[in-house]
């Protein structure tokens, strides 16, 4: 999908949205902030799982590029056992190996 279709989309739904002319559920709609908060904030945190799929590729691939040092080491938070990773650190490897 190009930039010009999806911004003119998301202009679309906003018009809709402010009119009053949408169906989507409140439920709906406070599902699309969390997924468009998400594609903005450079600061989320992704769980290996949302890594993966994040980037494409599969977790065997994943762990050889962390034990190759070109994805950081996940972090750990206290009182979770899974690690994360934040998007921004994904986002500027996917960067360089595009590059």
């Amino acid at each position: 999908m190009n930039n010009k279709l999806l911004s003119d989309s998301l202009r679309n739904f906003a018009d809709m949205i402010d009119a009053g002319n949408t169906n989507a559920s409140e439920k709906e709609l406070l599902e699309l902030c969390d997924v468009i908060g998400f594609m903005i904030n450079p600061e989320s945190k992704l769980s290996k799982y949302q890594a993966i799929k994040f980037l494409g590729i599969s977790r065997a691939t994943f762990d050889n590029y962390i034990a190759k040092g070109l994805i950081p080491k996940g972090m750990e938070q206290q009182g979770f056992k899974e690690k994360f990773w934040y998007k921004r650190d994904l986002v500027k490897f996917k960067q360089e190996k595009d590059g």
